[in-house]
């Protein structure tokens, strides 16, 4: 299983509700077996060794679970929830291999692109695309070896990601904070 460590919190001001969409995968990262990027320039898939549920199943909960751990936003979902929010956030899977163009120092090697859409209005707007990468050692010439280090590698590109989704989510919040207090302060004056 893809299974991130807990990001450590961000700080600053709490944000709106977010919710995130199963992620989709670009092929060829989008089945089962390990794949592995080989010192010869080739490629590999791992017909005994790979992931026991879809990697897109597995981001979608271990991006939701790093939404939640960073403690920026009211309230975090996944998809089919009955509930309104604000925010959507759905991903790509762009790479999740494992790079052995080096064969003395093996690594996991995870590439995300996320977008975020407001819901707040009538019609859903994106308004913010942003990517995260990461890679972390393999150690071992076990299969867990290659799990463990893509889990590092997973909670690295989701990390960046989630900074750039606040630093682009962040101005929204300020502008409609200030709308309020300035629509607040008309009615007062009436």
């Amino acid at each position: 299983m893809l299974d991130p460590a807990p990001i450590a919190k961000i700080e600053g001001p709490q944000l709106f509700s977010v919710i995130v969409r199963r992620f989709s995968s670009v092929p060829p990262y989008n089945g089962l077996p390990f794949l592995y990027k080989l010192a010869n320039g080739g490629w590999r898939a791992d017909s005994d060794n790979g992931w026991l549920a879809d990697p897109a199943d597995m981001f979608c909960d271990a991006y939701a679970s790093a939404l939640e751990d960073s403690k920026r936003f009211s309230m975090v979902g996944v998809e089919n929830v009955t509930v309104q929010f604000d925010f959507v956030v759905e991903g790509v899977i762009e790479s999740l291999y494992a790079d052995y163009t080096n064969e003395e120092k093996p690594f996991a090697r995870v590439e995300i692109r996320v977008y975020l859409l407001d819901r707040r209005e009538s019609k859903p707007r994106l308004v913010a695309s942003v990517s995260g990468a990461g890679n972390a050692p393999i150690l071992g010439d076990a299969a867990v070896g290659v799990a463990v280090a893509s889990s590092e590698a997973a909670r690295i590109a989701i990390t960046q990601s989630i900074e750039l989704l606040i630093d682009r989510i962040t101005p929204i919040v300020e502008s409609t904070t200030a709308q309020v207090k300035s629509e607040s302060s008309v009615r007062r004056k009436v």
